[in-house]
């Protein structure tokens, strides 16, 4: 018959395969929109770099922000065992900088240093002992 449309019924369950599909691309979107905001405040950061000194609870909480900030996927720790933080809140970290970036890369290795380091695009050395971390940037 002319000028009518026909339409079939789909199951229920594609209407979920349709918005699953658009929740994985918005997220692809998402981990490339953090790269390029990572990328632009490295080179248009205000701060110098330099070393900064970062105590306590709430300086140790900066530090795990500034890691899940990683601009790039492959991580070296030094010394896990003796880092202030913790295997679990590492992993949460890491599952973080996978999710944004797609990938993660974690190395660990012990050495003898009277200290715990993390290597990304940063440097962050934990002075053994104390509740503190040094970051170099």
């Amino acid at each position: 018959e002319k000028g009518k449309k026909f339409f079939t019924a789909q199951p229920p369950e594609s209407i979920l395969g349709i918005l699953r599909t658009q929740k994985r691309e918005i997220e692809e979107k998402e981990r490339e929109l953090i790269r390029i905001i990572a990328s632009l405040e490295t080179r248009y950061s205000g701060e110098k770099e330099g070393i900064k000194v970062y105590k306590g609870k709430e300086g140790l909480e900066m530090l795990e922000e500034i890691i899940s900030f990683s601009s790039t996927p492959e991580i070296l720790i030094v010394n896990p065992k003796i880092n202030p933080i913790g295997a679990q809140k590492r992993k949460k970290i890491f599952q973080e900088i996978k999710k944004r970036l797609g990938k993660v890369e974690i190395n660990e290795i012990n050495a003898k240093i009277e200290g715990s380091l993390i290597i990304f695009d940063k440097v962050i050395f934990f002075p053994a002992g104390k509740q503190e971390g040094i970051l170099f940037s």
